[in-house]
């Protein structure tokens, strides 16, 4: 890779904050060492317990939310609005970012976000023959399409970012059948489905899944490690000695082993729609 990074926009979990979600996800950011650089934002509203029925929150003011469920149905929100402006007044005061990547109710807010995205970016296309996503990619882990249906119509066209769609099959907080249909909604998307619940995988294994979709929406590669030192000249008193027991002096042209690169691993579960 040459350049700087690619620069990939966070959003955490409900109940969760940046903090939290940085600390989670530090497995993600050593996988995608060299290739981009996660920025964490905490979403506006600050959860109290009264807001919520089914999840612990402290009255820290540390348990937050992209929006907020009208209780006991949880099917209308409070601050979804205030989120979206909240998102985008950051991108266009922090950004630009090539990517956004979402968890949860995190992953759901980027999926709208998308959404607004490729609308704008459609009417661009209508208006000036050119189409200029605010983001060139999306990952989502364990999202979902919101129930609100004041917000159904971000859903109504098919979104036009490349995207990777990661869920657990055991999940039993999202069902797996709602991060599919959050999939369906993308016209270009990789999904990923792994056999455990409500978290991002970050086990070795999943290195080349995050790699590979990036690289293939990018091009953009991990850098070449340097090639390995298998053997070193002999130095001081002992090259000496050589040299003088052979009669001739050590040749400084030895052949440097080459450093090979070969495919990256994507797991069998992942399935792209293109």
């Amino acid at each position: 890779m040459t350049g700087a990074p690619l620069r990939i926009l966070c959003l955490h979990g409900y109940t969760q904050n940046a903090t939290v979600f940085r600390e989670r996800t530090g497995s993600l950011r050593k996988a995608l060492k060299g290739v981009a650089e996660l920025f964490y934002l905490d979403a506006p509203h600050k959860l109290r317990p009264a807001d919520e029925d089914r999840f612990p929150v402290e009255d820290d003011g540390q348990s937050l939310a992209w929006w907020i469920p009208d209780l006991p149905h949880r099917t209308t929100f409070r601050g979804f609005d205030e989120s979206i402006a909240y998102v985008q007044a950051h991108c266009q005061r922090e950004g630009p970012f090539d990517g956004i990547l979402g968890f949860s109710q995190g992953a759901a807010m980027t999926a709208v976000l998308c959404s607004q995205a490729s609308a704008a970016a459609g009417a661009e296309q209508a208006a000036q023959g050119a189409a200029t996503p605010r983001f060139r990619f999306a990952m989502m882990f364990a999202g979902f399409p919101v129930k609100d249906p004041t917000y159904q119509h971000f859903y109504e066209k098919q979104i036009h970012i490349p995207s990777l769609h990661v869920y657990g099959e055991s999940d039993g907080i999202i069902a797996p059948h709602n991060s599919k249909r959050l999939a369906d909604l993308f016209d270009n998307s990789v999904v990923h489905v792994h056999v455990g619940g409500h978290f991002l995988p970050s086990q070795a294994s999943m290195r080349g899944v995050y790699l590979d979709f990036i690289a293939k929406v990018t091009g953009v590669v991990p850098p070449v490690p340097p090639a390995p030192v298998t053997g070193r000249p002999p130095s001081g008193k002992r090259a000496a000695a050589q040299s003088s027991s052979n009669g001739s002096t050590a040749s400084s042209s030895e052949a440097s082993p080459s450093a090979s690169v070969g495919d990256l691993p994507t797991a069998s579960s992942t399935t792209p729609k293109l």
